[in-house]
């Protein structure tokens, strides 16, 4: 793995919420890789969309703590990427092909043309071995 990944929020809510999680450390050490510019991690703007779904309407967080987790996010050194209206087929076909909801077609389109992987632990997306990659598997090929 070349030093940049995409990072979805399978990854980052291990952080924010540690109830029910697992794979807490080696979240930890891929954070702390990334705030000290040893991987350049990229994920779609609406990472923080669907974080603040999860955490208010998923694990509960207060208002403020939804609040200050997006902070954290923000200030994390993650490249945050918009959108780009001209590849909505690009995700349509993602969808179909790997069977995706949209939200996940958008993250992986973004490893393709970053040309690098996914770093995830979502169980449908880590099927796709050419794209995506577990966190430990990531951790063990930074180090």
């Amino acid at each position: 793995m070349d030093k940049s990944a995409v990072v979805d929020a399978s990854i980052l809510i291990k952080l924010l919420s540690r109830e029910k999680e697992s794979l807490i450390a080696e979240a930890e050490r891929f954070c702390s890789l990334i705030t000290r510019g040893k991987i350049q991690a990229f994920a779609p703007t609406f990472l923080l969309v669907e974080m603040l779904n999860v955490l208010s309407a998923k694990k509960h967080f207060t208002e403020e703590g939804v609040t200050n987790s997006l902070e954290w996010l923000k200030r994390l050194g993650i490249v945050f990427v918009d959108f780009n209206i001209g590849e909505t087929d690009k995700i349509v076909g993602l969808c179909y092909r790997h069977n995706l909801t949209a939200y996940d077609a958008l993250y992986l389109l973004l490893a393709t043309n970053l040309g690098c992987k996914l770093v995830t632990e979502d169980e449908k997306l880590l099927r796709i071995k050419k794209h995506c990659l577990g966190l430990e598997d990531c951790l063990r090929k930074v180090f």
